[in-house]
């Protein structure tokens, strides 16, 4: 995780801005239609997976995994004339990622379903 960590903040950065940013402003009324990310960054910390479950089920498969984030995200958000943001954040809970059906063809799985088992613990 921590080699592929920088690679999805840029992604995750990108998908915000290009994707979330523009619903966020069409879903305001009209004096937060300004709304946007001044500073988006998970930070440097990564996330402790594991320990990792595989079950297979006639579907597919399921990943059972712990998940636990203790971040220094940085993300700022303008909304009208006040600012408002996160600057750490910390959660951790068991996730679970489905993959079904299986295919005999690319992409091989034929969607892929994330969930938390239970309501993930979450401070920040």
């Amino acid at each position: 995780v921590a080699r592929l960590w920088p690679s999805i903040d840029i992604a995750v950065k990108k998908v915000m801005r290009e994707q979330v940013t523009p619903i966020l402003q069409e879903a305001m009324p009209k004096p937060a239609k300004n709304i946007c990310f001044t500073q988006f960054s998970l930070g440097s910390k990564t996330p402790k997976l594991g320990p990792i479950k595989v079950t297979d089920n006639p579907r597919g498969l399921a990943l059972n995994l712990r998940v636990e984030f203790e971040s220094d995200v940085k993300i700022e958000m303008q909304v009208g004339p006040g600012k408002l943001g996160v600057k750490d954040l910390l959660f951790s809970g068991q996730l679970v990622v489905r993959m079904e059906p299986l295919l005999d063809e690319v992409p091989v799985v034929g969607g892929i379903l994330v969930y938390f088992l239970d309501p993930p613990k979450l401070d920040f």
